[in-house]
């Protein structure tokens, strides 16, 4: 969809890599120049919506283990794949690297990229966390008693609320 004049553009195909066309999530950046789309399959296609047949595809596979289907992109175009290990796509130069263990299953970024938040799903704990979008620092708050299965963050990355749902 075109934000200026609200119609709709011709639709965005998106790379099929070895057989991979199944693509589980995806993030816009900030500016809007990075589409990233990412597969259960170990591939991210990295793209520029305004001329989509460009696009990249890189290999996920060198950092083996569980991403969660959760996508972020942050201002410094960082694409962030939570999962274990969390993965970093660096959108300038296509380099993937593992940034380990963050504590959140869920991250999600406010829409100018300031600002990166998670919660941990499916257990009781309620933990909460904010992380450095630079670093990837995090600090805790524990709500116990409460199971997250959202979250939500405003525009600008002053407000997030995580939304509360059981397990599963």
């Amino acid at each position: 969809m075109n934000p200026s004049t609200l119609t709709w553009q011709s639709p965005i195909a998106l790379l099929a890599y070895l057989g991979t066309t199944n693509y589980d999530t995806m993030a816009l950046s900030p500016d809007g120049t990075h589409l990233v789309a990412a597969s259960a399959g170990g591939y991210a296609a990295i793209l520029d919506p305004a001329s989509p047949s460009s696009a990249s595809v890189v290999s996920l596979t060198s950092n083996p283990g569980n991403q969660s289907g959760n996508l972020s992109i942050t201002k410094y175009n960082k694409a962030i794949l939570a999962g274990s290990p969390c993965l970093e796509i660096d959108l300038s130069t296509l380099a993937v690297r593992s940034l380990g263990y963050l504590v959140a299953d869920l991250i999600r970024a406010s829409a100018d990229g300031s600002a990166l938040y998670g919660v941990d799903l499916n257990i009781s704990s309620g933990e909460v966390h904010s992380l450095d979008p630079i670093t990837y620092a995090q600090k805790t708050q524990v709500f116990g008693f409460l199971s997250w299965s959202d979250l939500a963050v405003s525009r600008d990355g002053k407000q997030f609320v995580g939304i509360s749902g059981g397990p599963g």
